[in-house]
């Protein structure tokens, strides 16, 4: 993958190079005989590909030519392009982790409210069990009213911790 300081290095050359545009130009030599290729950038020859012996790979060289004209005109945009994908993907990444974090203190809290919930059960399931064999106790009613009372202030906070109501 390509980093920050690898574009910036491209950017920097881009600035220090002739400025595009910059077009293929096929020079004719040995008076007219043979074609040399040449990139010209404004009014100027950039550079020359090949010599006059590369007449046999001549549509390779031509290609060459071509892709380094063609580069280096697009380099500005495809390094711009590079930049909003990087940061689209470390965009993408930070809402991600947000969103793991969000999701492990949801389950969290849930974790909480089934305990909770568990232990108002098991209190309300003792409660009705006895109610009828008067075997309940002053105490097993400020047991079971004390777990309700946790588990109402936990709804509560959890509300107000979710963005509910209060």
């Amino acid at each position: 993958m390509i980093t920050s300081e690898e574009i910036v290095r491209l950017r920097e050359l881009a600035a220090k190079a002739t400025p595009p545009p910059w077009k293929l130009k096929m020079e004719k030599i040995d008076m007219g005989r043979k074609e040399f290729p040449m990139i010209i950038g404004g009014f100027h020859v950039v550079c020359t590909i090949g010599s006059h012996e590369w007449n046999s790979y001549k549509d390779e060289r031509d290609a060459n030519v071509k892709l380094i004209a063609a580069f280096r005109n697009e380099l500005p945009s495809l390094l711009d392009e590079i930049e909003r994908l990087l940061a689209a993907g470390f965009i993408a990444v930070e809402r991600a982790n947000k969103a793991e974090a969000e999701l492990s203190a949801a389950l969290k809290r849930a974790d909480v409210l089934q305990e909770y919930a568990n232990n108002l059960a098991y209190n309300l399931d003792y409660l009705m069990d006895n109610w009828g064999r008067a075997q309940v106790t002053r105490v097993d009613f400020v047991t079971a009213a004390a777990v309700v009372g946790q588990y109402l202030k936990f709804v509560q906070h959890d509300a107000a911790l979710s963005g509910g109501a209060k």
